[in-house]
């Protein structure tokens, strides 16, 4: 069971825009935490219909590919994710996943495993290594005992491959609008501008 004052401390720092993935009577949910009227829901996407939790069991017992948790006295303002090795792990990971982690990476030379910093940068991470990040409403604490929530890779649940890709797509969406930045919000002055892109113009 999640403590609520942690799933209200991260609503406050953006967890409603990430998706995350629960069981629900018997049945898998998959959508966003909303505050209404004071209680918390969890309003479901419906994008995985019938499909049978049995399915998503994967994502608990060896799927998990970091935390998130909440941001203080950091560069960022976003939720902070942590790669495994930052993390108490209460599953066992399998030497061969473990290893396909470890080899994933960005431009920028950060290791997922490693991994420190906003959840946008880490997810990112993840969706370029092919991994599909969604939060768990488990409850886990990172090595330097702060609580947060689990993050599973949903791509080792089997599952029709549209709706890998409608989840890959909305994951992707949210990351993309918070990573991207406009021309004009870059401090960058017009001569500047022209060396670096004018060939391209």
């Amino acid at each position: 069971m999640v403590a609520k004052f942690i799933i209200e401390y991260l609503v406050k720092q953006g967890l409603s825009e990430h998706l995350i993935l629960h069981i629900v009577n018997g049945k898998v949910c998959l959508g966003h935490v909303l505050y209404d009227k004071n209680r918390l829901h969890l309003k479901d996407t419906g994008v995985f219909g019938d499909i049978s939790p049995k399915n998503f069991k994967p994502c608990w017992e060896n799927g998990i590919v970091g935390m998130i948790v909440p941001s203080k006295n950091r560069e960022w303002e976003s939720l902070t994710f942590l790669g495994v090795e930052k993390c108490r792990i209460p599953v066992d990971l399998s030497a061969t996943r473990h290893g396909v982690m470890g080899l994933a990476r960005n431009q920028y030379g950060d290791s997922l495993v490693t991994f420190e910093g906003s959840i946008y940068r880490g997810f990112k991470l993840l969706l370029d290594n092919h991994f599909l990040p969604v939060i768990l409403l488990h409850q886990i604490k990172s090595k330097a005992s702060i609580d947060g929530l689990a993050v599973a890779d949903l791509r080792i649940a089997p599952m029709p491959i549209k709706s890998v890709l409608l989840v890959n797509d909305m994951v992707s969406n949210v990351v993309d609008k918070k990573l991207s930045m406009a021309v004009e919000e870059a401090d960058i002055d017009t001569i500047d501008f022209d060396n670096m892109f004018g060939d391209y113009l």
